[in-house]
């Protein structure tokens, strides 16, 4: 005999298979939305992983052809001495006047290759912290904590001046200007900065035209 309802009405015998398929059809969309939620959590984190490992290729090809130019650099600076300007490369004769006007594409390929740099850690690091490391000029100079840049190193650096011969003479001496071949090696080098993009007081003594 089957059991009744408070009403008198029987109640079915699959009473319980009643409740587990409504049970299984209302969870079912809920689960499906979490499935899709934790696959596309997990394809982003493997898309960062394989993001960041290619990266580290691109990054130290970058960095060896900075090197390339700065050992370029430092050549013409051997050869002719500091020609700043094109006044000071006329007065040298032509062939300064060759040299700087080589100095003055290198400004160029320079800013390629910043450019560059910068479009690889945008798809692999915090644009937070990158703006940070920008300030400082992390991606740009080494030991920045340690030893300060000059004032008007800082300026082109924040992009308030552009890149120029003078830049770039004072990069190839300084023996710090360089690209991390890694973004594990450029947050090294900012992990231990002080004030991370605090502005310039413009206390640092001026590089260019030395």
């Amino acid at each position: 005999m089957s059991a009744l309802r408070s009403d008198g009405t029987p109640i079915p015998a699959d009473i319980g298979q009643r409740a587990a398929a409504a049970y299984t059809e209302a969870i079912a969309p809920v689960a499906e939305r979490e499935a899709l939620t934790t696959a596309v959590d997990s394809l982003k984190r493997h898309i960062v992983y394989l993001r960041t490992r290619h990266t580290e290729p691109v990054l130290a090809t970058l960095a060896g052809q900075l090197n390339d130019l700065m050992a370029e650099v430092r050549g013409i600076l051997g050869t002719h001495g500091r020609i700043v300007d094109g006044e000071s490369a006329i007065d040298a004769g032509p062939e300064a006047v060759e040299a700087f006007t080589r100095l003055r594409a290198v400004v160029s390929e320079v800013d390629a290759l910043r450019a560059t740099q910068r479009n690889v850690l945008r798809d692999v690091v915090d644009t937070g912290v990158l703006n940070a490391i920008y300030q400082a000029g992390h991606d740009q100079f080494s030991d920045v904590t340690l030893h300060p840049l000059p004032a008007d190193v800082k300026r082109v650096i924040a992009g308030t001046r552009r890149r120029n011969v003078a830049f770039l003479i004072f990069a190839a001496e300084s023996g710090r200007h360089w690209i991390p071949t890694s973004v594990d090696e450029l947050t090294a080098e900012a992990s231990g900065a002080v004030d991370i993009g605090s502005a310039d007081d413009g206390s640092s003594a001026s590089s260019f035209n030395r």
